[in-house]
Order: C-alpha cells, then structure tokens, then sequence
C-alpha cells in the first residue's frame, strides 16, 4: 500500500535531509574560513587552518557545543585528520585557555565535552604532554596568576594515576603549588 510506503520511507528521507543540510553547513563554514583565510594572505585554507589551530581549538572547546563540533569535524576533515587527533595534539592551547578564560562551571563543562570528544579520561589527557601544559601555563602567569596556579593545581592533582580528580581547586600562595 502506497501510504505504508510513504512513512517507511520518511525516516530516511528526514535522515537524508539532515546529511544533505550537514554538508550543506560544512561547506559554507569552509567557504566563509576560506574566505577569511584570503583577506589574511594565506596560500590556501589547509595553511590558514593548520597556522591557527592553537587559536580556533580553544575558543571552539569553550563552546562545548554540537555547533562547535561540527565545525571542529569540518576542520578536522578538511586538514585530513582525525579530530580527536586535532584535539589531543592540540590540548595544551585548549587547556591553559580554558584555565584562564573560563569560569570554573565553563571550565567542568568544557573539560566535560573534551573528554566526551577525545574518548580519553581527562587524567590521560592531561599527563600526555604534562611538560607542554606547564609551559603553555606558565607563559600565562603575568595576566592570569591566579587561574595559572589553579590550572598547576589541576595537574598536579592528576600527577600521580591513584590521585583523582577532585575539580579545581584554590591555591592561596605560590608555596602550595610545590
């Protein structure tokens, strides 16, 4: 029966919509970076995207949004690369600005929707590249003292595996930091 037919089928017809529209916001998002990419100077939008990673990744992870997601897929795609890979490399950035612009309930929620994109425990995130996350830290220390010596506190409460993560924590003088 032909109406049967018709709402079997609408499923997959909305289905179909939802990745024609996906696509369709994916190429305009490359469209408008390329496009900004252009008025910079840059050779091409791969230049562009991988030159300024360090500075989109953060500001995307602070969404924690699935708007920001998509756009961080759509880099991702566009660079040829895994997005938990653009991600992971890129944490350090992420996580010393989250640390320093982002109020504590941003910053559970931003980590929060880090680890649900990475599908890694936040403790590995923050130990695979512990010497890189206190250098992008402490680059931060003239502007932001205070949020620096909370993001130490977060690492350093992930320095030893048996120690879990109890949120951020407030460090009063730079002795408690050691």
């Amino acid at each position: 029966d032909l109406s049967q037919m018709a709402v079997l089928s609408a499923p997959c017809q909305g289905n179909e919509l939802q990745k024609q529209t996906a696509a369709h916001q994916r190429e305009m998002a490359l469209d408008m970076l390329s496009e900004i990419a252009n008025v910079f100077d840059f050779p091409d939008l791969n230049r562009f995207l991988s030159r300024t990673l360090q500075v989109l990744l953060p500001d995307l992870a602070a969404k924690a949004s699935p708007a920001a997601s998509t756009l961080i897929r759509t880099i991702a795609k566009q660079l040829n690369v895994n997005r938990r890979e653009i991600l992971i490399n890129n944490f350090k950035y992420i996580f010393s600005h989250l640390v320093c612009s982002c109020s504590k309930d941003e910053l559970e929620r931003a980590l929060h929707y880090l680890k649900n994109e990475t599908e890694i425990e936040l403790g590995s995130l923050l130990r695979q590249d512990y010497q890189g996350l206190h250098n992008e830290l402490l680059l931060r220390i003239g502007e932001h003292y205070q949020q620096v010596f909370n993001g130490l506190s977060i690492l350093a409460s992930f320095a030893s595996q048996d120690d879990p993560y109890q949120g951020p924590r407030e460090i009063t003088s730079p002795e408690q930091i050691g």
